[in-house]
């Protein structure tokens, strides 16, 4: 399988971080597509990438090596994976071998929360910079980060083109407004 550093960066920031969760400890790795979940938020990249025979689930701690070992304009490929010895070897296209650990186990089946796409759902396109901002600025004026729960809520529009208002849910009230893009 070939990946870039912006595909991998983009869907390790979603992978559990915490050892106990062990099977959702890295970025799983399958068919034309890698996945990263931490059981509240879930990462996805599909498209130009080089298929593997089987799935795999590189460990978060080798997918950062691999990260900080590329280049902007490397790609990475998985070469050999054991489950035996529960590593895999991964190539960068500069040059580098990594021996990675892998997570051996059953990946969850993230499927069941995936959303069909559909013509008949409601969707407002917006900036993601806008929107990235827009939640920095509510956890910093709710000191969210703090008490560690970070909720906000997306009230949508009933058209496509309208204001999205973005409340926070707890301590004084933060309210923000994004404007929708158009197609």
């Amino acid at each position: 399988m070939q990946f870039n550093k912006a595909q991998l960066s983009a869907v390790l920031s979603a992978a559990c971080t915490d050892a106990g969760r062990y099977n959702l400890n890295g970025v799983h790795f399958e068919a034309e597509r890698m996945v990263a979940t931490d059981g509240n938020r879930l990462h996805i990249v599909d498209g130009d990438i080089t298929p593997l025979d089987a799935p795999v689930t590189l460990s978060y701690e080798s997918c950062k090596r691999i990260i900080k070992a590329m280049g902007p304009k490397d790609t990475a490929q998985i070469v050999k994976a054991s489950e035996l010895d529960g590593t895999a070897m991964v190539e960068v296209s500069s040059g580098v071998e990594l021996a990675c650990e892998l997570i051996v186990g059953q990946f969850c089946d993230y499927k069941q929360v995936v959303p069909e796409k559909s013509d008949t759902k409601k969707r407002v396109i917006v900036n993601a910079r806008y929107l990235r901002d827009l939640c920095d600025a509510a956890i910093k004026a709710e000191g969210m980060s703090k008490n560690g729960h970070n909720a906000i809520m997306l009230e949508l529009p009933d058209d496509e083109l309208s204001p999205i208002r973005v409340d926070s849910q707890e301590g004084f009230m933060f309210t923000a407004v994004l404007m929708p893009q158009r197609a």
